[in-house]
């Protein structure tokens, strides 16, 4: 009989991890909500996976976690994907996203803030359009306050109360959020 390493784990997590040693450009694609990411993985783990997300233009565009059980497929390879990360200028790419604690949604919450100054929340499963974007104001396991960014129209400011376990994604750093934090805060990019 042949053992190795990978008989204890799944053959996701084997190619997840193979994808993430090998910084392999890939697709995520997740049906249930009508999206996909293109990008490299950064981490993972039973629950949940992060990815440095980069836009049809081959800029950067932010950071993501999603749920690890609503992604329908990974792809990697091909024409089509292998052109892309060829586009792609490895200058742009984030230094900080290791910083980013992704033990559970929580800690996601709060170190992606910490690192970026800022979050998207999605809450997909009760609205696949509801997301907020702003700051941690407070919050504990169970509970987000977040001070919301208005539209860039508005540049209105409020508060939400929201249900952690009901989060299905959490971005930041991305192209849409900086702008915001500029017209709000008046700063710059704020990637290291």
């Amino acid at each position: 009989m042949c053992t190795n390493s990978y008989n204890t784990m799944t053959i996701q997590t084997k190619y997840l991890d193979k994808l993430k040693h090998d910084q392999t450009f890939v697709h995520i694609i997740i049906d249930k909500y009508e999206e996909s990411h293109y990008g490299f993985i950064i981490d993972f783990n039973n629950e949940l996976l992060s990815i440095e997300r980069f836009n049809s233009d081959f800029n950067y565009d932010g950071f993501v976690v999603v749920k690890r059980e609503s992604i329908s497929k990974i792809r990697w390879g091909g024409n089509d994907i292998i052109s892309t990360s060829i586009l792609i200028d490895e200058s742009k790419r984030s230094k900080n996203l290791h910083n980013v604690d992704i033990t559970s949604i929580a800690t996601a919450l709060r170190s992606m803030h910490d690192s970026f100054g800022h979050i998207t929340v999605f809450m997909q499963d009760i609205d696949i359009n509801q997301f907020y974007v702003g700051q941690i104001h407070e919050m504990d396991n169970e509970t987000l306050v977040i001070n919301e960014f208005g539209t860039k129209g508005t540049l209105d400011r409020n508060f939400s109360l929201l249900d952690v376990e009901e989060i299905t994604r959490v971005d930041a750093g991305g192209q849409y959020e900086n702008n915001l934090t500029r017209l709000f805060f008046g700063k710059r990019d704020n990637r290291t």
